[in-house]
């Protein structure tokens, strides 16, 4: 093909050719970064479908779980074997940074 294609004496031939040549070339790799975009969207398109599903899905167990929540009473965590923690409890009170700082140079200014 090559040595035929070289052999061919007339310049508007041999210009035809290889304009063909180059066209089918640009022409297949249209085609085929066409036919790429096109099975993208379609993936793009499932993978949205499966996402609205399982956010359907997620509000359906939040709701059921909100349900459970309602059902939970001191009575049942009793039974369950959970006891009071009365006065054994201790509270921590956090100071944010800035105004135990504040406060300090406060006094310092004073």
């Amino acid at each position: 093909m090559t040595t035929r294609f070289l052999k061919i004496k007339n310049i508007k031939t041999k210009l035809f050719f290889g304009l063909t040549s180059c066209l089918l070339l640009v022409l297949i790799g249209h085609i085929y970064l066409i036919n790429n975009v096109v099975f993208g969207l379609a993936g793009y398109e499932s993978l949205l479908e499966k996402r609205s599903q399982l956010v359907l899905e997620l509000g359906q167990l939040e709701t059921d779980y909100l349900k459970d929540l309602d059902g939970i009473t001191v009575e049942w965590a009793y039974g369950l074997g959970y006891e009071d923690a009365g006065n054994r409890s201790s509270y921590l009170a956090l100071v944010p940074t800035s105004l135990a700082l504040n406060s300090s140079t406060n006094e310092e200014h004073e």
